[in-house]
């Protein structure tokens, strides 16, 4: 009896500690690390970067996203094709391994977000959906896109179906089944 109230009371401490810093036990396995949107120009889509972190034991597969503050989010990546270029294409998850991350990155996996309704500079909610029934909300900063000198747009504010050549940036080594 002893040993089991020490027990108790040791997981009632360790669960005061998270939520006395605003996290619930499953948002201090999963987090989110320098999450950014960058926004696209005019209708085009916005894209979310940064590194979703698993500090859990299990892996898990992420796999979608949501947010009032887009119409709809769709997970990306970038492959290679036999012709040398890169090529954009969605995805149904990405492989988050446990003690792992998945990091999202210009020419990597990332969040295409479509259809904003807000405006540059607010930060936006968007919840994280994983396949074992875990969600993470987070929020980001939204950031409005500079065109480039002599360009109209950077590349990946290209509509989200179109293919560019994208060889001189480093290529993707995500996991994707």
């Amino acid at each position: 009896m002893r040993i089991l109230l020490k027990d108790v009371f040791a997981a009632l401490f360790s669960l005061g500690l998270y939520l006395g810093m605003g996290l619930s036990p499953a948002h201090a396995e999963i987090r989110m690390q320098n999450g950014e949107i960058k926004l696209g120009i005019g209708q085009r889509p916005g894209v979310l970067h940064g590194v979703v972190m698993n500090h859990s034991n299990s892996a898990t597969r992420w796999i979608g996203a949501s947010s009032s503050a887009f119409e709809r989010i769709e997970l990306h990546t970038h492959t290679k094709s036999n012709d040398g270029t890169m090529r954009m294409h969605p995805v149904e998850g990405y492989a988050l391994p446990a003690m792992g991350s998945v990091r999202l990155k210009p020419a990597g996996d990332h969040l295409m977000l479509f259809g904003f309704t807000g405006k540059a500079g607010d930060t936006v909610t968007l919840r994280l959906s994983f396949a074992d029934g875990r969600s993470l909300e987070v929020e980001a900063p939204t950031k409005a896109r500079a065109k480039h000198k002599g360009q109209s747009s950077p590349a990946h504010d290209m509509p989200h179906d179109m293919s560019h050549d994208m060889s001189h940036e480093e290529p993707h080594h995500g996991a994707h089944p």
